[in-house]
């Protein structure tokens, strides 16, 4: 009864934001298999939480283990439910997390990347960094904030194409712009204005941009060791 009643809570909760969400029942998963990356199917129908969790971790650390340290070290310690969620199109895994006031943090993990979703994306991503692609590709599509689809990667449809929008900063900048606009992405959005940029024709050693709608960028940074402590700070916040 105290499930039932916990799961219905969260439910409404969510349908504040998605109001076509779907958690997906335990009795109801298994028939649900096939529409989901093989990879995942001993860990959906894992009953036991604990050995669910330590089998999620696995995978985040053989994706990873080496970008995402810090983030898959406040998962393993914090986590405290995953769901499979449903939208009437795509499937993604809801992960439950205690953040640093005591209250639960739901975040995100689509599992299948569609780039047909994103044209310019698409036509560059040979040319993104193989860590980023195979983060998509191998763990999830994005892995955010529920309620904002923010302080965390964001699913392809909404990465920021940075040719596509006018940026007022633009025009207060003293000297030129050292990203190429029509070849950097936001991978990362914190929901207020500042992105995690990758430039597809200049991040070599996984270089990147702190983007900002309103102050001057920040050049020169690693992209993981922003994304890893901006994840953790979000959900600790």
């Amino acid at each position: 009864m105290i499930k039932e009643i916990i799961m219905s809570l969260k439910l409404e909760y969510l349908r504040k934001f998605n109001r076509g969400i779907e958690i997906v029942k335990d009795e109801n998963i298994e028939s649900q298999l096939c529409k989901i990356p093989e990879k995942w199917w001993e860990i959906l129908i894992e009953r036991d939480f604990a050995t669910k969790k330590n089998k999620v971790i696995k995978i985040w650390n053989d994706v990873s283990g080496i970008q995402l340290r810090n983030t898959i070290q406040y998962l393993s310690d914090n986590l405290v439910s995953l769901d499979l969620l449903y939208d009437g199109t795509i499937y993604s895994l809801l992960y439950g997390i205690k953040a640093g006031d005591g209250d639960i943090a739901y975040y995100e993990g689509k599992f299948e990347l569609d780039l047909n979703k994103n044209s310019e994306l698409k036509s560059r991503w040979k040319d993104i960094p193989k860590s980023i692609q195979r983060f998509y590709e191998d763990l999830h599509n994005g892995f955010y904030y529920y309620a904002s689809h923010s302080m965390g990667l964001v699913p392809e449809d909404e990465i920021t194409y940075l040719a596509e929008y006018d940026w007022g900063i633009l025009d207060e900048l003293k000297e030129p712009v050292e990203v190429d606009m029509t070849s950097s992405f936001g991978f990362f959005s914190n929901g207020m204005g500042a992105y995690v940029v990758i430039d597809s024709n200049n991040c070599l050693d996984e270089e990147a941009t702190l983007w900002f709608k309103d102050r001057k960028p920040k050049y020169g940074v690693d992209f993981w060791d922003v994304i890893d402590e901006w994840i953790v700070l979000g959900i600790q916040f």
